[in-house]
């Protein structure tokens, strides 16, 4: 092999070599580029893990007082509901319960009850008046119920309870003139089981009709007489039947404005 041919093969051998070595710089690049990725990523997902963990013991370590003012709060809420809201979720009473209630005190008006005389066809008005009785009242009334238990013989002669189609019961207030009527038994508002008569009507609300025809006509107007209410008043009730009749029972359920015991009724 001549001279020649020696450095060529030598400078072959050489080129081959420095190929070899950029290959592997090349390879040595790459994988310090993949360890560079990698070494990022285990960073960002191990931040991420302890971020999450201090967020759980953050909740889980929340004072008990403050559960607690946050409870308080909702109570709170609660409370500054609007009166009109709090009406509507609580049930309202019907009026048999509001007149049974502590809240209305009761004053009786007939001892032993008042019996329809046997002129009563012929003498109305002067029955009526007879059925009348003082009352005595104290203090302001802002709210008051008529009760009314009676009864009439039918016409088998067994005492019962009025038969609408031929009786009724009259009610009244009184101060020099007639305030009140025959009452509409439909209306009342007692509503329970009962063998007799047994009405129950607010005093701002007592239906009436004021003579026997407007009764019979289902004729009746609705009448206000708490401002009636008043003291020196007579008040009366009377069964309006051409039979035996009976008012067993009168009482006045009334509540006081105010202080429950602000005020007073007595039958005189």
């Amino acid at each position: 092999m001549s001279q020649g041919d020696e450095q060529k093969l030598r400078e072959k051998i050489e080129e081959e070599i420095k190929s070899k070595m950029n290959i592997k710089e090349r390879i040595r690049g790459i994988a310090l580029d993949i360890m560079t990725v990698i070494i990022l990523l285990l960073s960002i997902f191990g931040v991420l893990y302890i971020v999450k963990n201090l967020s759980k013991d953050k909740n889980n370590n929340i004072p008990e007082t403050t559960v607690n003012q946050n409870i308080d709060n909702k109570e709170i809420n609660i409370e500054n509901i609007k009166p009109e809201e709090k009406e509507e979720a609580v049930k309202e009473q019907t009026d048999f319960e509001k007149y049974n209630s502590n809240l209305y005190k009761k004053t009786p008006i007939y001892l032993d009850g008042i019996e329809t005389p046997d002129n009563y066809i012929q003498k109305d008005e002067e029955a009526l008046t007879n059925a009348g009785r003082k009352i005595k009242i104290t203090g302001e009334i802002e709210d008051a119920y008529i009760y009314i238990k009676a009864g009439a013989n039918d016409e088998k002669g067994n005492f019962t309870s009025i038969m609408k189609e031929y009786d009724g019961v009259w009610f009244y207030l009184m101060n020099g003139h007639f305030l009140g009527g025959q009452l509409d038994l439909s209306e009342s508002k007692f509503g329970q089981p009962s063998e007799l008569t047994e009405l129950l009507y607010n005093i701002k609300k007592i239906p009436v009709a004021k003579n026997l025809i407007e009764y019979k006509n289902k004729n009746f107007k609705t009448l206000d007489l708490l401002n009636e209410l008043k003291d020196e008043r007579f008040i009366g009730a009377l069964v309006s039947t051409e039979r035996y009749g009976k008012i067993i029972d009168l009482t006045i359920g009334y509540k006081c404005r105010g202080e429950v015991n602000s005020c007073k009724i007595i039958s005189l």
